[in-house]
């Protein structure tokens, strides 16, 4: 049988430019890194729509503010923006967002074209058109499909989907909805709370999310009806906090349904109470420290790949404890997942199946030796793209 205390060696990755950062054996975890930015985004496998109106590249517009990769007219409409963003290439839109008017932002605007500052970071594959204004007569507080997962408990009540990035810690508040129908707009909350149901000018609306932000900082999703200009979304945008955060989104029809988990395809390495007893005659073996930090480095660059393919609540980062046994001849006898606090299945094979691949010295004296590594996922934090440039 194994004796003495089991060896642990905290381990903290984040999802860019992992940083490892390692406790005393018989340590406690890390403390949570702050929650980050949007994970990429899901292709879009919807049909090419059509050119919208009035559309023009941005090498084509004299005065453009940055580069965009799609400019709109100035008589363009909330439909033509989110048609171009379907139509984005990934490499512009990541140009666009490093473009001018000090960084990335929402809607672009210049000489009176507008165009997706951002790269579009949809929440499902398939990404719906705008059509009428909803909100205002659709019962219930609102939802919200961001990439991050959904915002808002509620099993009915209308339902958004947001299509701009947002940081993970923006997207676990409760959402304020804002839908524009031309120059008004009704406002729904994700929760129960109260917000006023009358139809409100850009100033109104400004008014009252500054009212909101009082109450718990709600994060602005702005939607729109199909027809409602440009200008008017820019109008808006305009008028909102400057440090509010703030994503564009899109109805989704009446009776969509939210995606599927992807299947794991194969069982989950989960060891809930622990790795299982050594064999009776089991010789218990040592390792020092600095061997043990040196030979899990792979685990931290293998741990970081598993976490950058997290997708939904599991792409905002959390706690996974994984439990090794070491043989006596260095190789991983056993390797499972003790605790997580992601929920991903996917997640936690990819992590255990990682673990053991690791290489470790021959234990001195010979025999297995227990290890838990606490591993703290948590992707880089960013700040949310400011709504409207300039």
């Amino acid at each position: 049988m194994l004796r003495g205390p089991i060896r642990t060696v905290v381990l903290r990755i984040a999802a860019v430019g992992a940083v490892a950062q390692l406790a005393t054996v018989g340590g406690c975890a890390a403390s949570p890194a702050p929650p980050a930015a949007t994970p990429p985004p899901t292709e879009a496998t919807a049909d090419e729509p059509a050119p919208a109106a009035g559309e023009t590249h941005a090498s084509d517009t004299p005065g453009a503010s940055g580069p965009m990769p799609l400019v709109l007219g100035a008589e363009a409409s909330f439909a033509d923006l989110v048609a171009a963003a379907q139509r984005a290439p990934s490499a512009q839109a990541a140009q666009a967002a490093q473009g001018g008017g000090g960084g990335a932002c929402l809607l672009a605007h210049a000489e009176g074209s507008y165009g997706l500052g951002v790269e579009p970071a949809p929440a499902a594959s398939t990404w719906p058109q705008p059509g009428e204004a909803s909100l205002g007569s659709a019962p219930g507080p609102g939802r919200v499909l961001t990439a991050w997962g959904l915002v808002g408990d509620s099993s009915e009540g209308p339902l958004f989907m947001a299509f701009t990035p947002l940081p993970a810690s923006a997207a676990q508040a409760v959402g304020l909805l804002v839908e524009l129908d031309g120059p008004r707009a009704h406002l729904r909350r994700t929760d129960n709370a109260a917000v006023t149901g009358d139809a409100l000018d850009a100033d109104a609306v400004a008014l009252t999310v500054v009212e909101q932000r009082a109450q718990g900082n709600p994060t602005v999703y702005v939607a729109a009806s199909a027809r409602t200009a440009l200008r008017d979304l820019h109008a808006l945008l305009h008028r909102l906090p400057v440090d509010a955060a703030v994503a564009l989104a899109v109805a989704l029809p009446p009776g969509s349904t939210m995606p599927a988990a992807k299947p794991s395809g194969k069982v989950p390495a989960r060891c809930p109470d622990g790795l299982p007893e050594p064999a009776q005659d089991a010789a218990e073996g040592e390792l020092p420290r600095e061997q043990l930090v040196a030979a899990i480095a792979p685990l931290k660059e293998g741990a970081r790949g598993c976490f950058e393919s997290a997708t939904g609540e599991a792409a905002a980062g959390g706690r996974v404890v994984v439990a090794l046994r070491i043989g006596a001849r260095g190789t991983v006898d056993e390797a499972c997942i003790a605790s997580a606090t992601l929920g991903d299945a996917v997640l936690d094979t990819c992590i255990a199946e990682t673990a053991r691949q690791l290489r470790f010295a021959v234990p001195s004296p010979r025999g297995i030796v227990d290890v838990h590594l606490p591993l703290q996922l948590a992707p880089v934090e960013r700040a949310p793209p400011r709504a409207v440039c300039p």
